[in-house]
């Protein structure tokens, strides 16, 4: 009897044993399978989010599906319209964050599938996937595609893309003394230079406080046809042959030369780029130049005896507060090569550090008198042409000081 009843307990002890051990078993694999799924819905939750958070449906935080695929496309278009309305830098902020969004997509469906291959790995054969799930997945993948090209072959992308790069890169060379030579400091002009990689002749920099108000700088830079008034005598010619959009122009200028020299002229691309904005630091407007062979309807005028390179330029107006004195803080930076093979680079090299800062004198001089009868013709067209409306409404969208000694109160407040 005790044997029997030995035995019938341990039967039972073995028959609940097996009963928990299968169910555990059982629950361990329902809940490896559920924490892998809110595994892949947090992470296609996190990688739209933190780049589109204003995606109206949850719908998209299941998967990237083709109509993530479409509205991120219909991001590019907004993107590509904010560059053609010249917020250049705006426009090249979402495109990093469009750019990040799209790899953390192709990230999250390469993870979406790893995880399904190892889910299957390890359970009973199942039936093949719906044909209409293939599909879609098909077209998710030929969207990334589409998407991944159009972001590397576009030229408007590509337009904007090397733009913006151009920016950051002047705005960082120009942003420390790191890497140059100080030349000379004299009246508060300082001229600076750099050896260039693969290059005989130096880059230039110069940088100095002129007392006046934006516009007055931006006039005498900008009215190609009164050059003549303010250049040196050197200067031959100035002339506009084109100008698509308030920011973009295309720049003839003719210079003599001594003898035996012949003259020397240039075709510059010039483009202005608007830093007014807080986020951007320091707040500046910013122009870009560089030499260029052919302009989009334009017919470049043949070379004239001798054609220069300006291989790379920039110029950075940035209004200072006027707890600092005022004014504009003008900076520019260039590289040319004149094209005199038979005089040594060194000696053109010293000829321009020495002359270079009389840049930054002349504009001193020059607005000085803008107050006078000599810049009625420049407060004119200031009131008139379209160029400077346009830059002071979108100076009064960024709240972006216009004058040479007043910060707006909002803006000192916050800093």
């Amino acid at each position: 009897a005790c044997c029997a009843l030995r035995f019938h307990f341990l039967s039972s002890v073995c028959c609940a044993w097996n009963t928990v051990t299968s169910r555990v078993v059982s629950s361990s694999r329902s809940l490896y399978l559920a924490t892998i799924s809110c595994s892949r819905w947090f992470s296609c939750c996190r990688s739209m989010f933190r780049v589109f958070p204003f995606f109206p449906s949850f719908k998209f935080l299941q998967r990237p599906s083709i109509e993530t695929k479409n509205m991120a496309s219909s991001q590019l278009d907004d993107i590509l319209r904010l560059h053609s309305e010249d917020r250049t830098m705006q426009a090249y902020d979402l495109l990093q964050q469009l750019e990040e969004w799209l790899q953390r997509a192709e990230r999250a469906s390469a993870h979406h599938f790893d995880e399904e291959a190892a889910a299957a790995a390890g359970a009973a054969p199942q039936e093949p996937p719906e044909p209409e799930r293939v599909e879609a997945d098909l077209r998710d993948a030929q969207a990334r595609r589409e998407l991944r090209t159009r972001l590397a072959e576009d030229p408007a992308v590509l337009s904007l893309r090397s733009t913006a790069e151009r920016v950051i890169n002047l705005r960082q060379e120009l942003g420390s003394d790191e890497g140059w030579t100080l030349q000379k400091d004299v009246d508060g002009v300082r001229t600076l230079y750099k050896t260039e990689p693969g290059s005989d002749f130096i880059c230039l920099r110069l940088e100095g406080v002129v007392q006046a108000p934006l516009f007055d700088i931006l006039a005498l830079l900008y009215e190609a046809d009164l050059h003549k008034l303010w250049m040196p005598s050197q200067h031959r010619e100035s002339r506009l042959l084109s100008n698509p959009r308030p920011t973009q122009a295309c720049l003839y200028l003719g210079v003599s030369a001594p003898w035996p020299f012949d003259d020397r002229d240039v075709v510059l691309k010039i483009e202005g780029v608007d830093c007014m904005a807080p986020a951007m630091q320091p707040r500046q407007v910013v122009m870009l130049m560089q030499s260029v062979d052919e302009y989009a309807d334009v017919d470049i005028p043949p070379p004239n005896k001798t054609r220069a390179h300006f291989q790379h330029g920039g110029l950075l107006l940035t209004p200072r507060p006027a707890e600092q004195g005022g004014g504009i803080f003008v900076q520019c930076t260039a590289s040319v090569d004149p094209k005199l093979p038979v005089v040594p680079a060194c000696l053109i090299n010293w000829v321009a550090k020495m002359l270079a800062y009389h840049f930054i004198v002349q504009l001193r001089r020059e607005t000085a008198r803008m107050g006078t009868e000599h810049g009625r013709v420049y407060r004119e067209r200031i009131n008139e042409k379209d160029f400077y409306q346009w830059l002071r409404q979108r100076a009064v969208e960024a709240n972006f000081p216009l004058e040479t000694n007043t910060e707006p109160a909002s803006d000192s407040k916050k800093q």
